[in-house]
């Protein structure tokens, strides 16, 4: 993974490159925004460029040992800390403390991402904090969040906030066709429509790993909604919740969710001749949008769409 590879950031790319160059390397940053845009893969694609043994002045070559190395997740000096449990664990936090003492052991800087950096409890919080507030010489902090906000303000305020936002449609479509040079047309398309614009989720449904992809839960949700069976019902509202948790945000997933199904009613009613049922769905999933992104509670929502659904459709 290296800068070329990422879709969007482009600021947040030039702005890291400058660092490096100036050698105002922070010590620690937060890279924070939704899930799936590319947190992670930019913390990597940055690892790549401290470490790279051929560097750009713009990215890493990613042909070079230490690139591979990072990209196969091999490289003894970039560290990547994932949440195991609902919260990441003091234990961990200790481990990778204890490490980074010592001096990279073949690159340039040690890395360590701690990705869902918003779940560290509060006993890692603190120790992460110890170790921020004297952080040792060659040694990078990442922490990938959805929010600052959601972090210890002390442990906040030593380190650089790096906020990275959603690609634009045509950034999302241009890296798809470029990664994917290959593949049929109408994957790329299905990817570009069924990601809710996020790169993670596109390439997910590109490669086929997709669990919609994979367990045609959009064919089975459409069977359902177009029904009037009470029981067929309650499973709509399970397969959109199971489909919500794709999207890793629960009330954007079921909008992201609810706009494909008013896409896949507009095409129904086009096959049908003007399905009459269609204009009476996208009101309610349209309802339904507005609900939740007003906080509505996602359960009592998702049931009133379909409850309603089958009452008039």
């Amino acid at each position: 993974m290296i800068f070329s590879d990422i879709i969007g950031h482009a600021a947040a790319r030039k702005s890291l490159c400058d660092a490096v160059k100036r050698n105002r390397i922070s010590n620690a940053y937060i890279f924070c925004g939704q899930p799936g845009i590319g947190r992670t893969s930019l913390a990597m694609a940055y690892a790549a460029y401290l470490n790279c043994n051929s560097r750009r002045s713009d990215d890493a070559c990613g042909v070079c040992s230490s690139c591979l190395k990072i990209a196969s997740g091999g490289h003894p000096d970039v560290v990547v800390l994932k949440p195991e449990r609902a919260v990441i664990r003091i234990d961990d936090v200790r481990e990778m403390i204890r490490d980074c003492v010592y001096p990279p052991f073949e690159g340039n800087w040690k890395v360590y991402i701690i990705d869902d950096a918003d779940r560290l409890g509060e006993g890692a919080a603190n120790a992460m904090l110890k170790t921020l507030e004297e952080t040792p010489a060659r040694a990078v902090f990442i922490l990938i969040a959805g929010s600052a906000a959601k972090l210890l303000p002390t442990i906040v305020s030593r380190c650089q906030i790096v906020k990275l936002i959603m690609p634009s449609s045509d950034e999302l479509l241009a890296g798809l066709q470029r990664n994917a040079a290959s593949t049929d047309v109408s994957r790329v398309d299905e990817a570009y429509r069924l990601s809710g614009g996020l790169p993670s989720k596109a390439f997910k449904i590109l490669r086929g790993e997709d669990l919609l992809i994979k367990k045609d839960l959009w064919g089975e949700l459409m069977e359902h909604i177009l029904s009037r069976n009470p029981l067929r019902a309650l499973r709509a509202v399970e397969c959109i919740q199971i489909m919500a948790m794709e999207y890793g945000d629960r009330a954007e997933g079921i909008i992201g969710v609810l706009d494909e199904v008013c896409r896949r009613i507009i095409h129904k009613a086009i096959e049908n001749a003007g399905w009459s049922p269609a204009a009476i769905a996208i009101s309610l999933a349209e309802e339904a949008k507005a609900a939740l992104r007003l906080n509505a509670n996602p359960q009592l929502t998702l049931e009133s769409f379909i409850i309603q659904l089958q009452l008039r459709g």
